[in-house]
């Protein structure tokens, strides 16, 4: 993926993790998921799994948002410095 597509999906990125709707329901459903866990019967492990796996995928969706964050930064950050360089 080329330095611009990166920096677009980054802002992009950035604005779902700054929204409040999308913080809202993250934590909905990661809260959810954690009650359903502790809400399972000692029999039904399946459950556990099954919501433990829906957490983890969903820490993993906000994990790689944070990755495009940080990748857009980074290549503004190189932009700037050699933009920096280049009016010397």
């Amino acid at each position: 993926m080329d330095e611009h597509k990166v920096i677009e999906l980054g802002f992009r990125a950035e604005a779902l993790l700054n929204s409040q709707t999308f913080n809202a329901i993250a934590t909905m459903l990661g809260d959810g998921y954690l009650n359903n866990i502790a809400a399972s019967k000692p029999h039904e492990r399946q459950v556990r799994e099954d919501n433990y796996h829906l957490h983890r995928a969903l820490n993993d969706i906000v994990s790689q948002l944070a990755a495009c964050v940080a990748a857009k930064n980074e290549i503004a950050e190189k932009l700037a410095q050699k933009e920096h360089e280049d009016n010397e």
